[in-house]
């Protein structure tokens, strides 16, 4: 998330579906994160050993498979598809303590990922669609980050940011794309169970799906059909081509509309507290446990300005920003 001022007095605003998702879990959240940088400062050593300044394994995990998938499914190359995996884990062996989150088992998976979705040749079933490049390469929609004008009126612009995992033919409907999103969970991934059900009610796919139908269905020449939810369920021990599921999410104009809206109504709170005109709030329970703890959680306090102070004193901002002047 990023905001600042344009010369025609405008609110220039870059915004992504888990930044705003963020900023309504806890605002003081959202704006300790996105407006001040802050960080845990390494001098600090009564935090290092906490799990605020230590790699999650099951996000750094998912994170691992969400670079060798997209890999391996333009490439078909396994063996390349495990050596971006080994690169992206950061957790050391020594610390792969639990036996969901091991290195040997994110092969596992990827194997496992390959007999399920692989056809005769050994390539993905749902092929890589591609742009043509001006000297007539093919340029292949995979890990793409991509931003658009999603809402604009005299007083905002608002760009959606966007990280397309892979955009992929369609099998069976020859006029046609899908945007492909892979998720690992550890929740059950039937379609009737809790988890799914709740991707469903998630306004994140339609801003994939929107988000490529703005920039890629012209240059393609074909529709956007929506997103392919790539379920990976990560507790199981022994990995199973049942723990495997992809499930398509067709396009809605009147989700995309809502989501348009949304959007519009989060940023119009975001500005004044951007400005420093309004101090956040940080009366979000809901958000203190997430993901190990919110790194802020020390620091939080029920008065928004003595959390706020109290933060800064604690936390630092990041080096690279220091060096920018």
């Amino acid at each position: 998330m990023h905001i600042e001022l344009l010369e025609d007095g405008r609110h220039l605003c870059e915004i992504s579906h888990s930044s705003k998702s963020n900023w309504l879990t806890c605002r003081m959240l959202g704006y300790l994160q996105y407006k001040n940088k802050l960080v845990i400062p390494k001098a600090l050593s009564n935090f290092e050993s906490t799990a605020l300044t230590q790699v999650y394994p099951p996000a750094a995990f998912g994170s691992a498979l969400h670079e060798a998938i997209p890999y391996w499914s333009l490439t078909g190359d396994l063996e390349g598809a495990f050596n971006v995996f080994k690169d992206k884990y950061t957790v050391p062996l020594e610390e792969q303590s639990s036996n969901y989150y091991k290195e040997s088992r994110g092969l596992a998976i990827l194997t496992t990922y390959q007999g399920r979705y692989a056809d005769s040749t050994g390539r993905d079933k749902q092929p890589i669609a591609h742009l043509r490049g001006a000297d007539g390469t093919r340029i292949p929609l995979v890990e793409k980050t991509a931003k658009f004008i999603i809402y604009e009126d005299e007083k905002m612009v608002i760009l959606y940011v966007a990280k397309l995992d892979r955009i992929v033919l369609d099998e069976k409907e020859s006029n046609g794309v899908w945007v492909v999103d892979t998720k690992t969970t550890g929740s059950s991934i039937d379609p009737d169970g809790k988890w799914y059900q709740a991707q469903l009610r998630s306004d994140q796919y339609t801003g994939y799906t929107l988000t490529a139908a703005e920039l890629y269905e012209d240059v393609l020449n074909v529709p956007v059909l929506g997103t392919i939810v790539d379920c990976i369920y990560t507790r199981r021990v022994v990995v199973a081509p049942s723990d495997m599921a992809r499930y398509k999410i067709r396009r809605k104009k009147k989700a995309e509309t809502a989501l348009r809206e949304s959007v519009a109504q989060v940023v119009r709170e975001i500005i004044p507290v951007w400005n420093e005109e309004v101090i956040p709030t940080s009366n979000a329970p809901a958000a203190c446990s997430m993901y190990s703890g919110c790194r802020y959680l020390p620091t939080c306090h029920t008065d928004p300005v003595i959390a706020l102070e109290n933060t800064k004193n604690i936390f630092c901002e990041p080096e690279e920003e220091k060096s920018n002047g």
